[in-house]
């Protein structure tokens, strides 16, 4: 749905190098989430993955409208 609501909803990411080679990547299934729920949970996996992993330096990117 274009206003967000409630849907099923998923997240998922690249991770990649300042060369773009690949690190690794995840997906999660949400549940039912609205839109910008799914993007901000989405970040925060992508930095608690990045955390773990010791990289200090993280580019986010994502293709919320």
């Amino acid at each position: 749905d274009p206003k967000g609501n409630p849907d099923p909803s998923a997240c998922g990411g690249i991770f990649r190098d300042n060369q773009a080679n690949d690190l690794g990547c995840v997906a999660s299934n949400l549940g039912v989430s609205d839109a910008f729920s799914a993007e901000v949970i989405g970040a925060i996996k992508a930095i608690e993955i990045a955390q773990r992993r010791g990289w200090n330096h993280l580019w986010l990117e994502y293709d919320s409208k």
